[in-house]
């Protein structure tokens, strides 16, 4: 079991939640940094968050003060390569590496939070992760949260450049290229996008294993969405112009019962970091209660 470094989270003088952090050995020997946000009441349920490409999970605290609010802790880690773990900027080994790293992350979140519902929440490619792991291992969970997830790009690649990915993925896996997203189409927060320019924790790597794993597992896990049976709330931003809202569309057309799927007109990819992310933070928080 973890053994947190404890930090109180304060806010105009009240107490709103208590940020335990600590780095933890994956199975192959890579240091993968954990944050836990809990509230000081009783805890009612727990989320476990997978973060997008680039980022890491510190960026989340809006969503962690959200769910605290409602005595739901959210367990988070930086993906290897990302944040404060370690591995090279933007790779993995493999796929199945990101798959195990998901498993110690929930198995911890077991042994914190004996006999708690536990969800799982992923966003941009951490809803690839969320949707392959789930598909994959159907694992026991109270419900899964997926936010903008790539599955496909809004702007994908020309077939030259992609047929040069995967052959360079193959004899250089580890090769990294440089992400040239426009930042502007984060969120309509011009101090949100801000922010994720000046975060010296954020990167454009992407190398061409972690690359072609994702871009593969997004048509596998279309392929195979009528296979999805948890309770999922599925969302993004009409406007989304780095994930495709299409290929989200086509996953979830194909979905027999359990599905939320809430489509936000005129937000782009960060739904939980627009101007009106109190509306998609409530509606989360509504849906896990509704599920405890």
């Amino acid at each position: 079991m973890m053994q947190f470094n404890s930090v109180e989270f304060i806010l105009n003088e009240v107490l709103l939640m208590i940020c335990n952090e600590n780095k933890v050995k994956a199975k192959d020997g890579t240091n993968i940094f954990i944050r836990c946000w809990q509230p000081e009441g009783i805890i009612k349920a727990v989320v476990c968050l997978v973060h997008g490409y680039g980022e890491h999970s510190n960026r989340y605290i809006t969503v962690a003060e959200a769910l605290t609010s409602e005595n739901v802790a959210l367990i988070a880690f930086d993906l290897r390569g990302h944040g404060l773990s370690s591995g090279k900027r933007g790779h993995t080994p493999t796929y199945e590496h990101l798959m195990m790293d998901i498993t110690m992350i929930l198995d911890e979140a077991k042994t914190l939070y004996k006999n708690i519902p536990i969800f799982l929440y992923g966003h941009s490619m951490g809803g690839n992760l969320v949707l392959n792991y789930v598909l994959r291992n159907n694992p026991c969970l109270t419900g899964v949260i997926v936010t903008s997830p790539w599955l496909g790009l809004a702007s994908p690649p020309s077939k030259p450049l992609l047929f040069l990915v995967k052959i360079m993925s193959k004899i250089y896996p580890s090769f990294g290229i440089k992400n040239k997203m426009d930042i502007t189409h984060l969120s309509h927060d011009i101090k949100n996008n801000s922010d994720y320019k000046n975060d010296p924790l954020v990167h454009n790597f992407i190398t061409t294993r972690l690359f072609t794993s994702i871009q593969s597992s997004g048509i596998w896990a279309i392929a195979n969405s009528s296979n999805f049976n948890k309770d999922l709330l599925l969302m993004q931003g009409s406007e989304d112009h780095i994930t495709s809202l299409n290929a989200t569309k086509d996953f979830a057309s194909k979905i027999r019962s359990g599905i939320t799927f809430k489509i936000w007109e005129g937000m782009y990819h960060e739904i939980h970091n627009e101007l009106d992310k109190k509306y998609v933070l409530d509606y989360m928080v509504s849906w896990i209660k509704e599920r405890l």
